[in-house]
């Protein structure tokens, strides 16, 4: 950063003048960005609330070679990530599930 312009990382790295752009900042605590599984063969449940017993409504699928499912990001509650599923809400376990800025599919 300088006193004019910010230094930006990311798929394509630069300068940004502080003037006359506007930089926002994406994490799932914002709700920004989305929701994938940790496991490269794996499948993680989507849960109607943020409880390990609660219903399952969905899951993501990560198969070795193929683009993991992933759901958009809506926020993040007492360890668990809350997702747009299929138009509805669904929550995530954090520590079943890896946080991204953008969707890699």
């Amino acid at each position: 950063e300088s006193a004019d312009k910010y230094h930006v990382m990311g798929q394509d790295d630069g300068w940004v003048d502080k003037t006359t752009s506007k930089i926002e900042l994406w994490s799932a605590a914002k709700g920004k960005g989305w929701v994938c599984g940790r496991k490269a063969n794996g499948t993680v449940n989507i849960r109607q609330r943020p409880d390990t017993h609660a219903p399952v409504i969905g899951q993501l699928v990560s198969q070795k070679g193929d683009i993991p499912d992933s759901a958009r990001c809506l926020g993040v509650e007492n360890g668990w990530y809350r997702v747009g599923y299929n138009g509805t809400t669904g929550y995530v376990k954090a520590s079943v599930a890896h946080w991204r800025a953008r969707s890699i599919d």
